[in-house]
């Protein structure tokens, strides 16, 4: 699959439906592909929804597909929730480990010791896809020297409770196969739009 970008600028206004299909009209012309839209893209918001309605209403009358990489992430956040305690637990841990030469220095010479993989924790990032678990996964895969470090640095912050690692890792297990999806999606090499019932799916 080839793509191109074929603009990028702000929007200035606020980002109401007929604001947004002006834009996105204007664009297409610039391209001479008015016609040519097979569907697009969306988030499933309610506003750029309905910036692909009639034109009689201020709308492209372009057929749109949502993201599907977009609605599985949502889903994903939302079950994260159920464990928030524990993600704040070692969000914390990992922003203490950033911030910290020393610490982190001091837990790298600790896997280097315990013959572990010198992996370095990482933090979640709102705006990227399922880095949630990214962030849970790499604290399991370094249990052990950062309760070690923690331990002997007397780092005073919340620390995972047993049930609470158990709970990482049955999450983790779950989300494996989902984020493997998201990453097939996101690759940009995979396509499919499927039609059904009359409305346009994309995977």
């Amino acid at each position: 699959m080839v793509s191109f970008l074929l603009d990028c600028f702000a929007l200035e206004e606020r980002h109401t439906s007929e604001y947004l299909a002006k834009e996105l009209l204007w664009v297409a012309s610039e391209w001479n592909t008015e016609d040519k839209v097979a569907a697009c893209i969306t988030d499933g918001a309610a506003n750029i929804i309905k910036a692909m309605g009639s034109k009689e209403a201020g709308g492209t009358e372009w057929a749109d597909a949502i993201c599907f990489a977009h609605q599985l992430n949502l889903i994903v956040h939302n079950g994260i929730k159920n464990i928030k305690t524990t993600v704040d637990k070692v969000k914390a841990i990992v922003q203490y480990f950033h911030k910290s030469t020393l610490a982190a220095t001091e837990l790298k010479r600790q896997q280097k010791n315990s013959e572990c993989p010198e992996l370095r924790p990482k933090l979640e990032c709102p705006t990227r896809w399922n880095s949630t678990f990214t962030m849970l996964k790499r604290m399991l895969e370094t249990r052990e020297p950062v309760i070690i470090k923690m331990a002997l640095l007397n780092i005073d912050l919340p620390r995972p409770s047993p049930e609470e690692w158990e709970d990482m890792k049955t999450v983790c297990d779950l989300l494996q196969p989902l984020d493997e999806v998201l990453g097939s999606c996101l690759s940009g090499l995979t396509s499919v739009v499927n039609m059904g019932s009359g409305r346009l799916y994309c995977r």
